[in-house]
């Protein structure tokens, strides 16, 4: 199999837990169509938290190609993007790493600007219900 995933055959079973996190913190990052460096940080440290062993190379070639697949698509299209990601990690990764390392990186991205837009917390609030957990943005003010 090619090494890049953006091939039209590819589906999301062929991705790796670590590409389904930095494919659906991707659209996070882009729900307001920016991306700082902030939010990056907070990527990164996901991953280190889910993936300590996780090569930093391959995890930046990973990010760049899928801020090249969902700069594109608008809205609906991230939206549902996101749902199916978050559908293949609820096979992937267990309810535990889902709620304490998953979420709790989820909630310091979308804060990692200092603003939470709505376009943000719509898409988290579709992600919270996909993978069947409380995401309260509320609860870190």
């Amino acid at each position: 199999m090619a090494e890049s995933h953006n091939t039209p055959e590819t589906t999301l079973e062929d991705y790796s837990p670590l590409e389904l996190v930095t494919h659906l913190f991707t659209c996070i990052q882009l729900a307001d169509n920016q991306m700082d460096f902030e939010e990056r940080e907070v990527w990164a440290e996901a991953l280190s938290a889910l993936f300590p062993e996780h090569n930093y190379g391959h995890a930046t070639k990973v990010f760049q190609e899928a801020t090249q697949k969902i700069l594109p698509l608008n809205v609906w299209e991230r939206e549902n993007y996101a749902i199916a990601l978050c559908e293949q990690l609820k096979q992937t990764l267990s309810q535990e790493e889902i709620e304490e390392k998953l979420v709790p990186h989820m909630i310091q991205l979308v804060e990692a600007d200092g603003m939470i837009l709505s376009s943000e917390t719509n898409l988290l609030d579709k992600v919270a219900k996909t993978l069947e957990v409380n995401i309260d943005l509320s609860e870190n003010d």
